[in-house]
């Protein structure tokens, strides 16, 4: 009977729908709603994105101009200071003779990011997906345009963290990004919102 029920219902939900032009139009309201809502979301990814790349780029031309003549600059004592530097590598400057295995690698992690974006449903998610994706660009416009040339450039670095690493705003971007995108990932499922329709899987009424 509860089987019977719930169909019973469902049917005469379908069914009032069908024939109240009404319902349909609300339901298309909000689809279109949800849809331009999304899109604002992404509207908002894409200038997240651009404004990492605008805040990376433009401190390393300042870098390239001001630290030039090699010596570190106090930043925080000795545990922050400015120095430019240049990686062929990764962190820590590790792989520097395969740059060009980095310059692949950063192009396969923005096409990875660019599907990841379409299939989050936070904000936040997104938005942070967008900050890693805008740090990881950064860097490979680096490879794609400084010396010694296209695919093999060196990434301009300037902050030094007390001799540990010597990194970029880009690499910052890349870290809190990443830790961002972990943790709304891992959490999404208990904020998601339940779709329209889920409401005919909840609590029966007691029809007969």
């Amino acid at each position: 009977m509860d089987n019977d029920a719930a169909h019973n219902r469902v049917s005469r939900v379908n069914g009032h729908r069908a024939s109240d032009p009404g319902a349909l139009n609300t339901d298309e309201r909000t689809r279109r709603a949800r849809t331009r809502s999304r899109h604002g979301v992404f509207g908002a990814a894409a200038g997240v994105c651009l404004l990492a790349i605008i805040t990376d780029q433009l401190t390393k031309v300042w870098a390239l101009d001001a630290l030039s003549n090699g010596h570190a600059r106090p930043l925080i004592s000795d545990l922050l200071t400015l120095q430019l530097t240049f990686n062929s590598g990764a962190a820590f400057s590790l792989g520097g003779d395969v740059t060009w295995l980095f310059t692949v690698l950063s192009v396969v992690v923005l096409v990875a990011l660019g599907v990841l974006v379409t299939r989050a449903q936070r904000t936040a998610t997104i938005l942070s997906i967008a900050l890693l994706a805008g740090g990881a660009a950064g860097n490979l416009i680096d490879r794609a345009i400084r010396p010694p040339g296209f695919g093999v450039g060196h990434v301009v670095d300037f902050i030094n963290y007390n001799g540990w690493f010597v990194g970029n705003v880009a690499d910052i971007w890349i870290v809190l990004g990443a830790i961002l995108v972990a943790w709304f990932f891992a959490t999404e499922h208990e904020t998601r919102e339940p779709e329209p329709d889920d409401a005919l899987s909840g609590p029966l009424s007691n029809d007969q």
